[in-house]
Protein backbone atom coordinates (compact mmCIF):
# COMPACT_ATOMS: atom_id res chain seq x y z
CA UNK A 1 0.00 0.00 0.00
CA UNK A 2 1.73 3.16 -1.32
CA UNK A 3 1.27 5.78 1.28
CA UNK A 4 1.43 8.53 -1.57
CA UNK A 5 -1.35 6.98 -3.74
CA UNK A 6 -3.68 6.34 -1.12
CA UNK A 7 -7.87 6.85 -1.81
CA UNK A 8 -8.97 7.07 1.62
CA UNK A 9 -7.68 7.86 5.00
CA UNK A 10 -9.54 7.77 8.40
CA UNK A 11 -7.84 10.81 9.27
CA UNK A 12 -9.57 12.62 6.32
CA UNK A 13 -13.23 11.69 7.89
CA UNK A 14 -12.30 12.59 11.35
CA UNK A 15 -11.03 16.30 9.97
CA UNK A 16 -13.85 16.59 7.58
CA UNK A 17 -17.15 16.27 9.67
CA UNK A 18 -15.71 19.10 12.38
CA UNK A 19 -14.82 21.18 9.50
CA UNK A 20 -17.70 21.02 7.88
CA UNK A 21 -20.05 21.35 10.88
CA UNK A 22 -17.66 24.25 12.04
CA UNK A 23 -17.95 25.95 8.12
CA UNK A 24 -21.85 26.05 7.94
CA UNK A 25 -21.80 27.78 11.51
CA UNK A 26 -19.53 30.62 10.44
CA UNK A 27 -20.90 33.65 8.95
CA UNK A 28 -18.03 36.02 7.39
CA UNK A 29 -17.67 38.92 4.79
CA UNK A 30 -16.18 38.22 1.55
CA UNK A 31 -12.63 38.00 1.54
CA UNK A 32 -10.16 37.20 -1.44
CA UNK A 33 -10.03 33.52 -0.13
CA UNK A 34 -13.91 33.50 -0.67
CA UNK A 35 -13.96 34.99 -3.82
CA UNK A 36 -11.38 32.91 -5.86
CA UNK A 37 -13.52 30.18 -3.86
CA UNK A 38 -16.76 31.24 -6.31
CA UNK A 39 -14.58 32.19 -9.61
CA UNK A 40 -12.19 29.35 -9.23
CA UNK A 41 -13.16 26.30 -7.38
CA UNK A 42 -15.04 24.41 -10.07
CA UNK A 43 -11.54 24.78 -12.57
CA UNK A 44 -9.52 23.36 -9.82
CA UNK A 45 -11.97 20.35 -8.94
CA UNK A 46 -12.13 19.64 -12.97
CA UNK A 47 -8.30 20.25 -14.15
CA UNK A 48 -6.26 19.53 -11.23
CA UNK A 49 -5.75 15.71 -11.81
CA UNK A 50 -3.53 17.25 -14.88
CA UNK A 51 -1.55 19.39 -12.89
CA UNK A 52 -0.48 16.67 -10.62
CA UNK A 53 0.29 14.67 -13.81
CA UNK A 54 2.33 17.68 -15.25
CA UNK A 55 3.99 17.69 -11.78
CA UNK A 56 4.60 14.18 -11.86
CA UNK A 57 6.44 14.29 -15.17
CA UNK A 58 8.60 17.48 -14.64
CA UNK A 59 9.40 16.16 -11.13
CA UNK A 60 10.59 12.62 -12.12
CA UNK A 61 12.46 14.05 -15.20
CA UNK A 62 14.03 16.88 -13.35
CA UNK A 63 14.11 16.06 -9.80
CA UNK A 64 14.73 12.05 -9.27
CA UNK A 65 16.35 12.22 -6.33
CA UNK A 66 13.79 14.21 -4.10
CA UNK A 67 10.71 13.09 -5.75
CA UNK A 68 9.62 11.40 -2.55
CA UNK A 69 10.06 15.07 -0.56
CA UNK A 70 8.56 16.59 -3.54
CA UNK A 71 5.80 14.06 -2.94
CA UNK A 72 4.83 15.20 0.22
CA UNK A 73 3.44 18.52 -0.74
CA UNK A 74 2.10 18.12 -3.61
CA UNK A 75 -1.56 18.69 -2.54
CA UNK A 76 -0.45 22.42 -1.66
CA UNK A 77 1.72 22.89 -4.34
CA UNK A 78 -0.65 21.47 -7.10
CA UNK A 79 -3.74 23.82 -5.69
CA UNK A 80 -0.98 26.71 -5.92
CA UNK A 81 -0.54 26.25 -8.96
CA UNK A 82 -3.97 25.13 -10.83
CA UNK A 83 -5.20 28.43 -8.89
CA UNK A 84 -2.70 30.50 -10.75
CA UNK A 85 -3.59 28.57 -13.60
CA UNK A 86 -6.74 29.30 -12.95
CA UNK A 87 -6.54 33.04 -12.22
CA UNK A 88 -4.15 33.62 -14.83
CA UNK A 89 -6.55 31.90 -17.58
CA UNK A 90 -9.71 34.46 -16.20
CA UNK A 91 -7.46 37.35 -16.81
CA UNK A 92 -5.91 36.87 -19.99
CA UNK A 93 -8.39 34.46 -21.79
CA UNK A 94 -11.95 35.40 -20.03
CA UNK A 95 -13.85 33.13 -22.92
CA UNK A 96 -11.81 29.98 -22.39
CA UNK A 97 -11.92 30.24 -18.45
CA UNK A 98 -16.27 30.70 -18.97
CA UNK A 99 -15.89 27.40 -21.62
CA UNK A 100 -13.61 25.67 -18.95
CA UNK A 101 -15.83 26.51 -15.92
CA UNK A 102 -19.12 25.51 -17.35
CA UNK A 103 -20.56 29.27 -18.67
CA UNK A 104 -21.10 28.29 -22.29
CA UNK A 105 -24.55 30.10 -22.94
CA UNK A 106 -24.05 32.76 -25.09
CA UNK A 107 -26.23 36.46 -24.52
CA UNK A 108 -28.25 37.74 -27.04
CA UNK A 109 -29.80 40.99 -27.44
CA UNK A 110 -33.66 39.05 -28.64
CA UNK A 111 -36.50 41.63 -29.30
CA UNK A 112 -39.70 40.27 -28.28
CA UNK A 113 -42.35 41.43 -30.42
Amino acid sequence: YDRYTHQFLIGTLVAAIPLFMLSSKMNLRDNVFSLWGQKHSLVIYLYHPIIYEVMRIFGSRFFPDYLGDINKFTPIIGLALTLLFSIVLEKTFPTIFNVLNGKIAVKKNLKYV
